[in-house]
């Protein structure tokens, strides 16, 4: 485990410096290279955590 999983599983994701997380982004295939960065993935996982 990284450091910023970490950081943020122990003081929450405000602990995260912003420059280690701005760099994630994940390309969805399918989707014209759309990329999600960390904030568009937080929010996907509150959504999908939501609906079960």
């Amino acid at each position: 485990m990284r450091a910023p999983a970490l950081a943020g599983a122990r003081y929450g994701r405000a602990a995260i410096p912003r420059g280690w997380t701005a760099a994630l982004h994940v390309p969805l295939p399918g989707y014209g290279g759309r990329v999600l960065d960390a904030d568009a993935l937080g929010s996907l996982a509150r959504s999908l955590a939501e609906r079960t």
